[in-house]
């Protein structure tokens, strides 16, 4: 299924990673920064989604699909890491800015 833009599962998925690593009562605001970041870009995912005919099963498949490949990623690239976190800051901003739930 594509014709849908995929870029909020692939940043949701990179934010969920972030977010389960910042599980210490220590890092509550990073957990919880994160973890708006991954319900506003999954909420987002899942609307894109939804208007080609999508449903929520196919929303968590993809989100699970974008969540192994950006663990994968942050494995085998570490180095690249941080430009894809930065990326998805962008992307996070961009849909703030364009009014996007949060």
């Amino acid at each position: 299924m594509q014709g849908y833009d995929e870029r909020p599962f692939m940043c949701a998925a990179v934010f969920r990673i972030l977010m389960e690593g910042h599980l210490d009562p220590a890092e509550d605001d990073d957990h919880n920064r994160f973890k708006s970041r991954f319900d506003a870009l999954y909420a987002l995912g899942k609307d894109n989604l939804a208007r080609i005919g999508g449903t929520d099963d196919k929303a968590r498949e993809v989100m699970q699909t974008y969540i192994d490949l950006a663990g994968s990623f942050a494995i085998k690239k570490k180095e690249k890491i941080g430009e894809l976190v930065l990326y998805c800051e962008r992307i996070y901003k961009a849909a703030v800015k364009m009014g996007r739930p949060l």
